[in-house]
Protein backbone atom coordinates (compact mmCIF):
# COMPACT_ATOMS: atom_id res chain seq x y z
CA UNK A 1 0.00 0.00 0.00
CA UNK A 2 2.63 2.63 0.42
CA UNK A 3 4.59 1.67 -2.22
CA UNK A 4 1.80 2.76 -4.51
CA UNK A 5 1.02 5.69 -2.74
CA UNK A 6 4.49 6.83 -3.38
CA UNK A 7 3.91 5.94 -6.76
CA UNK A 8 0.92 8.38 -7.26
CA UNK A 9 2.84 11.06 -5.45
CA UNK A 10 6.25 10.64 -7.55
CA UNK A 11 3.39 10.58 -10.81
CA UNK A 12 2.04 14.28 -9.57
CA UNK A 13 5.53 15.49 -8.72
CA UNK A 14 6.12 14.30 -12.51
CA UNK A 15 2.93 15.66 -13.64
CA UNK A 16 3.36 19.56 -11.97
CA UNK A 17 6.94 19.35 -13.07
CA UNK A 18 5.90 18.94 -16.51
CA UNK A 19 2.99 21.60 -16.24
CA UNK A 20 0.23 18.27 -16.98
CA UNK A 21 -2.14 19.33 -14.28
CA UNK A 22 -5.09 21.80 -13.91
CA UNK A 23 -5.20 23.79 -10.71
CA UNK A 24 -7.55 21.41 -8.96
CA UNK A 25 -5.74 18.51 -9.64
CA UNK A 26 -2.27 20.30 -8.11
CA UNK A 27 -3.79 21.59 -5.27
CA UNK A 28 -5.25 18.17 -4.31
CA UNK A 29 -2.00 16.44 -4.80
CA UNK A 30 0.04 19.03 -2.85
CA UNK A 31 -2.70 18.22 0.10
CA UNK A 32 -2.99 13.98 -0.34
CA UNK A 33 0.77 14.21 -0.38
CA UNK A 34 2.29 17.17 1.70
CA UNK A 35 0.18 18.80 3.98
CA UNK A 36 -1.48 16.10 5.27
CA UNK A 37 2.07 14.55 5.82
CA UNK A 38 3.07 17.28 7.53
CA UNK A 39 4.99 18.72 5.07
CA UNK A 40 4.52 22.27 2.80
CA UNK A 41 5.94 23.78 -0.61
CA UNK A 42 9.64 23.40 0.45
CA UNK A 43 9.27 19.76 0.49
CA UNK A 44 8.10 19.72 -2.95
CA UNK A 45 11.12 21.39 -3.88
CA UNK A 46 13.65 19.11 -2.15
CA UNK A 47 11.78 16.59 -3.10
CA UNK A 48 12.02 17.52 -7.14
CA UNK A 49 15.56 18.98 -6.71
CA UNK A 50 16.95 15.46 -4.92
CA UNK A 51 14.80 13.16 -6.06
CA UNK A 52 14.47 13.74 -9.57
CA UNK A 53 16.23 14.75 -12.67
CA UNK A 54 14.01 17.60 -13.92
CA UNK A 55 16.57 20.65 -13.40
CA UNK A 56 15.57 24.03 -12.51
CA UNK A 57 13.48 25.39 -14.91
CA UNK A 58 11.17 22.58 -14.05
CA UNK A 59 11.74 23.23 -10.48
CA UNK A 60 10.95 26.80 -10.72
CA UNK A 61 7.91 26.27 -13.18
CA UNK A 62 6.27 23.67 -10.75
CA UNK A 63 6.74 25.83 -7.67
CA UNK A 64 5.39 28.92 -9.63
CA UNK A 65 2.38 26.64 -10.98
CA UNK A 66 1.86 25.29 -6.92
CA UNK A 67 1.82 28.83 -5.89
CA UNK A 68 -0.44 29.84 -8.22
CA UNK A 69 -2.55 27.96 -7.55
CA UNK A 70 -2.90 27.84 -4.28
CA UNK A 71 -3.43 31.61 -4.26
CA UNK A 72 -6.10 31.03 -6.78
CA UNK A 73 -7.99 29.03 -4.40
CA UNK A 74 -7.78 31.86 -1.19
CA UNK A 75 -10.33 33.69 -3.95
CA UNK A 76 -12.36 30.85 -4.35
CA UNK A 77 -15.95 31.72 -2.42
CA UNK A 78 -16.29 29.49 0.50
CA UNK A 79 -18.75 26.69 -0.40
CA UNK A 80 -20.92 27.62 1.56
CA UNK A 81 -21.58 31.03 0.04
CA UNK A 82 -21.49 29.92 -3.20
CA UNK A 83 -25.38 29.35 -4.75
CA UNK A 84 -26.86 26.21 -5.67
CA UNK A 85 -29.78 24.78 -7.95
CA UNK A 86 -31.42 24.57 -4.24
CA UNK A 87 -31.47 28.60 -3.82
CA UNK A 88 -34.91 29.98 -4.23
CA UNK A 89 -33.50 33.06 -5.86
CA UNK A 90 -32.13 30.59 -8.69
CA UNK A 91 -34.36 29.19 -11.37
CA UNK A 92 -33.73 27.60 -14.70
CA UNK A 93 -36.08 28.21 -17.68
CA UNK A 94 -35.13 26.81 -21.37
CA UNK A 95 -32.01 25.19 -20.37
CA UNK A 96 -30.48 28.74 -18.96
CA UNK A 97 -29.97 29.95 -15.14
CA UNK A 98 -31.65 32.72 -14.14
CA UNK A 99 -32.25 34.59 -10.28
CA UNK A 100 -35.59 36.05 -9.55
Amino acid sequence: MAKSWMEDKAIWVFDLAHNNLDEDAIVKGFLKHYVLQGEGIEKVQQDMHFRTHYGDLYLQSAISGLRKALEHQIDVPIRSEMRTLDDPCIAVKGGIAWEH
